[in-house]
């Protein structure tokens, strides 16, 4: 492979990315990202390091949830070391990874094709990593923060897969030790990276045996896949030991049903690859509890697709591979092993590498004028970059993403609860106060009903109508006396209304609940120095500058403190 053109691909798909992801680098935290990053009080000490290989509660700020992707916890660390929560540099490394894996798209296309010994390698290999770097439907896992697990372990996950395939042709035998560790490093971003050995074992299947003179000649070719089989126990043995479980943990969708409405999922997912259009943050799939027209529908494509790459494997192997590799690695969070969504587009960015290769050396072989696929491949990468730019705007705030959100599934319970939220941040509550409503219409079943409650209950705090607020944070309380939060907007709402007393109960009751809740205690020491309890006013302005999760709540806690040590000093 030729230096100079090699270093030519990286800067074109450089220069071509930056430019359709140009308005992204000041999109806000978004969703997850409050959770993992805003509010995550771990990452903002790097001497956490070492507690994010061992406590899976690292990963997020949330009670419950425990998962083990420490690598990605660490990044965010490093983030918030050198900017704080300045967003840009989040995005900034984001990007950076987007542009590595686009750029390995370019090397592995390039290291299969080149054993091949096609002619025109080099165009097909940058016309693919193009398309995926400015294809539209990565936005979801680029622009989103919290999505830095996915491209962590598919940028090692890919660098993985390219020291295979030059340890298989005999060009380098670090590869051998540098393509495990990679796995490795892969898994502790995000357990997708287990995708690799699939992708391995197609290639050899399709790929390297039947070029060896079959599974006889070739049988000295399972022996490189030790190191990884290796890694990947080592792996499961201390995830097991950190969160007590191999797997993610259980959402109570069946595994039968979580297969069947992934068949919507999967319909959804080819659209969106071929006319990627209309495309949405937050899809709303109800889990099917039937087979259904949808089930049938994709099971016949895939069906189609299978036999489709079976049949191409003699006509052009190396395309079969690459057809196998979007249905393998879709698999891992499409079938047996449930998620939360049905239909999420960050999910296909690394599926969506094999889908792109095998399309463009399909059309690249029945095009008769090389000229001709050229400018095809220029138009369809401008089309890209445009669709891709506008697409990051959308992404831009939280109102002007669940807006979009909210437009496009209306019928999304969770849709119109966060644009009500976002609302809020705007203060545009009668606006807010109607999308709360029409959250609670969409889905009388909706299990997170009492977030709409609290949120609604806040709502009517900021207009001042301080007795519905109070009614309506009660009855969260009583209902759900779990979510905490809703105790301190409640205690806020009594301190509001000068029930003093009240607030004084419910606050310490959130604070022994929750002791890393800055708010908490923030809210509790205005009570107790409405109360005269001037010292204890002034210890829990202490602790809530010790906890405060951001700069803002910081100085915030800093101003109070000062004022109430101020006011003791004058008694």
């Amino acid at each position: 492979m030729e230096p100079k053109k090699t270093l030519l691909a990286a800067g074109l798909i450089l220069a071509l990315s930056l430019a359709a992801y140009s308005n992204s680098f000041h999109a806000e935290f978004q969703f997850d990202d409050f959770h993992q990053v805003v509010t995550n009080g771990y990452i903002r000490s790097l001497g956490n390091l070492p507690k994010f290989f061992t406590d899976g509660s690292t990963i997020t700020q949330l009670r419950g949830p425990v998962g083990f992707r420490p690598l990605t916890t660490a990044s965010f660390a490093l983030n918030y070391y050198l900017t704080g929560y300045g967003v840009w540099s989040y995005h900034c490394l984001n990007f950076l990874l987007h542009f590595l894996c686009a750029f390995l798209v370019f090397l592995v296309v390039r290291a299969v094709l080149d054993d091949s010994g096609m002619e025109d390698a080099y165009t097909v290999s940058l016309a693919a990593a193009l398309i995926f770097a400015l294809h539209p439907i990565q936005t979801g896992a680029v622009t989103y923060i919290s999505s830095r697990a996915l491209l962590l372990a598919s940028f090692f996950c890919l660098l993985s897969f390219y020291g295979f395939l030059r340890y298989r042709g005999g060009r380098g035998r670090m590869w051998i030790v540098v393509a495990p560790v990679s796995f490795m490093l892969g898994l502790l971003s995000k357990e997708i990276a287990v995708s690799l050995l699939s992708l391995m074992l197609a290639y050899d299947f399709l790929v390297t045996v039947p070029a060896r003179g079959g599974y006889t000649a070739a049988r000295r070719v399972w022996v490189c896949y030790v190191p990884f089989i290796v890694a990947l126990g080592i792996y499961l043995v201390w995830r097991k030991a950190v969160t007590g479980l191999v797997s993610p943990a259980s959402t109570g969708i069946g595994a039968g049903w979580y297969i069947v409405s992934e068949a919507r999922a999967w319909l959804l997912y080819l659209r969106l690859l071929v006319f990627p259009m209309n495309q949405n943050a937050d899809y709303f799939i109800p889990v099917s509890n039937g087979i259904d027209a949808h089930f049938i529908a994709a099971l016949l494509v895939i069906i189609a697709s299978v036999a489709f790459s079976f049949r191409l494997r003699k006509k052009s192997p190396h395309a079969a591979f690459f057809a196998a590799w979007f249905l393998l690695a879709v698999l891992p969070e499409s079938t047996l092993v449930p998620l939360p969504d049905i239909a999420v587009e960050y999910r296909l960015y690394l599926p969506s590498a094999g889908f792109i290769a095998a399309s463009v050396l399909i059309i690249s072989a029945s095009l008769k004028k090389p000229a001709a696929g050229r400018w095809a491949v220029i138009s369809v990468v401008v089309l890209l970059s445009v669709l891709t730019f506008n697409r990051n705007a959308v992404w831009a705030t939280d109102y002007t993403l669940w807006n979009d959100v909210a437009a496009k599934s209306p019928a999304s319970a969770r849709a119109h609860l966060n644009l009500g939220k976002a609302l809020v941040g705007v203060e545009r509550y009668a606006d807010a106060e109607r999308e709360f409503m029409a959250s609670l219409v969409a889905d009388p079943y909706y299990p997170e009903r009492y977030l709409i409650y609290a949120d609604l209950g806040l709502c009517y705090f900021r207009q001042g109508m301080i007795d519905k607020a109070i009614g309506v944070l009660s009855e969260v309380v009583r209902t759900y006396p779990r979510f905490i939060e809703a105790y301190t907007d409640l205690g806020n709402a009594y301190l509001a209304a000068g029930r003093y007393g009240e607030a004084a109960d419910v606050l310490s009751r959130a604070a022994a609940a929750d002791p890393r809740s800055a708010r908490t205690r923030i809210v509790l020491a205005q009570t107790y120095a409405k109360m005269g309890r001037a010292d204890e006013a002034v210890l829990q302005a202490r602790d809530a500058l010790r906890l405060a999760p951001d700069e803002g709540q910081r100085k915030y806690a800093e101003s109070l403190l000062s004022e109430l040590e101020g006011s003791r000093a004058d008694r």
